[in-house]
């Protein structure tokens, strides 16, 4: 995959803002099936060209990425570096500041919580969350519930799995109800 900007291409500089042409890159290959806007082979030549219409290729991708990130992403790409917003711009867009997405963080290191904090996650932020998840989000059965049982291994804070089987995550799952 060809992350590199264009200004080290062209000029053989390099600066923090061509690392956010990277970033940009990376997030249109994860949303493009992995396959890359750019593929030169190491060739200057083939990248210039394909550089030339990475605009409309990000058109064509820009539907398959979440809204939220779609404007940062056309800013990321932009064959002028002053247009590309910087690290701490891209840290503050909202997509990245999702409850879902800090509930399933929390879960990846739940293990290290204290009894407190544990408690609270599991009777309020999670109930607050399962709303907004998926049905079908395999990712979330797969790794959080139905292959390590992490939620349910804290039986001391779970006296009661009625909290949970009300959602279709959960229900008509032989392991919990």
């Amino acid at each position: 995959m060809c992350e590199d900007p264009p200004e080290i291409q062209t000029t053989s500089n390099c600066s923090v803002l061509s690392d956010m042409f990277s970033l940009g890159m990376c997030v249109c290959a994860i949303f493009n099936s992995g396959k890359s806007l750019i593929e030169a082979n190491h060739s200057s030549s083939g990248y210039l060209k394909q550089l030339d219409v990475v605009g409309e290729q990000v058109n064509n991708v820009l539907p398959k990425i979440p809204l939220g990130l779609q404007e940062a992403v056309v800013r990321l790409v932009s064959r002028d570096s002053r247009q590309r917003p910087t690290s701490q711009l891209v840290a503050l867009i909202k997509y990245f500041s999702d409850p879902t997405v800090h509930a399933l963080q929390f879960l990846d290191v739940i293990n290290m919580k204290d009894p407190t904090q544990k408690t609270h996650f599991y009777r309020t932020t999670l109930m607050e969350v399962l709303p907004h998840i998926p049905q079908d989000h395999s990712l979330f059965q797969d790794h959080y519930f139905f292959q390590d049982h992490s939620l349910f291994q804290d039986h001391y804070l779970l006296n009661d799995h009625s909290l949970f089987q009300d959602h279709p995550i959960f229900q008509n799952h032989p392991l919990y109800f």
